[in-house]
């Protein structure tokens, strides 16, 4: 599962938002040259009906914190289903009553779910949904949990490092895809390994491919542009 917000905001409107943060905090952030996703969406949304996609989710939601950061859900729904069953009891714990996980995906696309809506609130859930382990997701949750009375000096002992560093990138392409940043607690770094070859994957797949078709295909037959 992918999750990212669009923005909305004008260069203007970013600028005074910019201007807003103070001046002794150290804001990392990603600046990409060219950002069109909004036009590019409404494009989408005009001849998305032409496409019969039966493995994937791809939806926009409204953002209850921001309107003008609307969230985009990319969702592979098997690998999705399936993180949810392998980890029924964690998510049952939560949810506090029995539920089909397959059709809690599909649930995802609701204006309203109390499933989601409870998930989305616990970060060991969320970092299993974006596929970064049940080791680095529980630690990081941990981590930073609240109530740290007793175990304090066990949690000062819990270190990690990113797995990525947030860069500045400029034009989006292919070259550019980089692997997801999440706080890595494993030592012999496997899921890190893990994204690395999926990326190696990705760029042999696009390789000499028009992006945008080769994209369509794949996103109707996860075989095809091979």
């Amino acid at each position: 599962m992918v999750r990212f917000e669009m923005c909305l905001y004008t260069d203007e409107e970013l600028s005074q938002l910019q201007d807003e943060v103070e001046e002794n905090v150290n804001v990392e952030k990603v600046i990409i040259e060219d950002y069109d996703f909004p036009e590019n969406w409404g494009k989408w949304e005009k001849v998305r009906d032409q496409f019969e996609i039966s493995q994937f989710l791809l939806f926009k939601k409204d953002n209850p914190d921001d309107p003008k950061l609307p969230l985009i859900f990319f969702v592979n729904i098997f690998e999705t289903a399936f993180v949810i069953q392998e980890n029924y009891p964690l998510f049952r714990k939560y949810i506090g009553e029995d539920f089909d996980s397959l059709e809690m995906v599909f649930e995802l696309q609701r204006d309203s779910s109390k499933f989601w809506d409870v998930v989305f609130e616990k970060s060991e859930l969320v970092g299993l949904l974006y596929g970064f382990g049940l080791k680095n997701s529980f630690g990081f949750n941990w981590k930073y949990r609240e109530n740290k009375v007793n175990i304090q000096d066990f949690v000062n002992s819990l270190h990690f490092k990113f797995s990525n560093k947030i860069k500045n990138y400029g034009s989006a392409t292919i070259d550019t895809v980089s692997l997801p940043v999440f706080a890595e607690f494993e030592e012999d770094s496997s899921m890190v390994y893990r994204y690395e070859g999926e990326r190696k994957k990705i760029k042999t797949i696009y390789k000499n491919q028009n992006f945008v078709d080769c994209t369509l295909s794949r996103l109707i037959d996860s075989n095809k542009c091979q």
